[in-house]
């Protein structure tokens, strides 16, 4: 189990392990490899998992990582992989205090980096990290709820990391760069939010901020396989269910409603109101 919390104080993100489970290295069914982990369901095939830890106990290690982040740590195999950003651009006294949201004012561009690291699971040592420039302009507002909010994905070849409107950006476990896949250029205030999700052979992208779309990308190459667009305020990852008639469907939730999709070919397969007239935040579960 991995607790990723933040420091306002030293303005770091901390990365610690507690020690009373390790997955099993090299068995797909056995690592975090994507936001909540197998099959996306919040759930750990493993048990005798700890309930209670502090910042004392169960603790095999810590490791301060530069920036700030708000992604959840993914692992595979003996690694772990993890966001974070880093300002690099000025901002005023006035931006540090608060959010903009409600206000008039206009809050100026805020310069930043993203970097991916990789980190040992045994013994917390970071083992490489990737910087790259974020596309401008950005949104200085967000600077609080921070851009590094999407959670990485991992399989046995490559590391997927999705930095809003920079894009989605994979790598090996060596960290070198393979590809770079552009998924809109659109912001907003609250920022990204949506992680990515592995399925067969394609990455899954709600680009709702970037381009108010989904959008499946192939996972050698990072060429778009299909794309649906009309996702309106939608900040969740999508979750794959089976219908009762055995057909898969890749379900998301969007303003005032419920979609699904066929996960091979973006087809829209049936949509449901909701009644939520307001951003989407909380992915489904099946």
């Amino acid at each position: 189990m991995i607790v990723y919390t933040r420091s306002f104080s030293l303005s770091t993100v901390c990365l610690a392990l507690v020690l009373l489970w390790l997955p099993a290295k090299g068995r797909a069914a056995d690592n975090w490899a994507q936001f909540r982990g197998p099959g996306a369901s919040g759930v750990s095939p493993n048990a005798g998992l700890p309930d209670v830890w502090s910042a004392e106990d169960h603790i095999a290690w810590k490791t301060p990582i530069p920036g700030r982040g708000w992604s959840s740590p993914t692992v595979w195999g003996n690694r772990i992989f993890v966001t974070s950003a880093i300002r690099e651009g000025g901002q005023p006294e006035e931006a540090k205090k608060g959010l903009y949201f409600g206000g008039n004012r206009e809050a100026p561009e805020d310069v930043h980096r993203y970097l991916v690291y990789c980190l040992e699971l045994d013994t917390g040592e970071i083992a490489w990290e990737q910087g790259l420039p974020a596309k401008q302009p950005e949104e200085a507002k967000i600077r609080d709820p921070g851009y590094a909010a999407n959670t990485p994905a991992a399989d046995a070849e490559r590391v997927y990391a999705f930095l809003g409107k920079s894009g989605v950006f994979a790598f090996d476990h060596s960290g070198k760069s393979l590809w770079q896949a552009d998924v809109g250029s659109e912001t907003n205030g609250w920022g990204p939010g949506a992680s990515l999700m592995l399925l067969e052979d394609t990455v899954l992208v709600n680009a709702c901020v970037e381009s108010d779309s989904l959008i499946a990308l192939d996972r050698a190459t990072g060429q778009e396989r299909w794309r649906t667009t009309g996702m309106k305020e939608s900040w969740n990852t999508p979750v794959l269910i089976t219908a009762d008639s055995g057909r898969r469907e890749l379900v998301v939730a969007t303003y005032g409603e419920a979609l699904a999709f066929d996960p091979h070919t973006g087809a829209s397969l049936w949509s449901c109101k909701t009644d939520i007239a307001w951003y989407i935040v909380p992915t489904a579960v099946a």
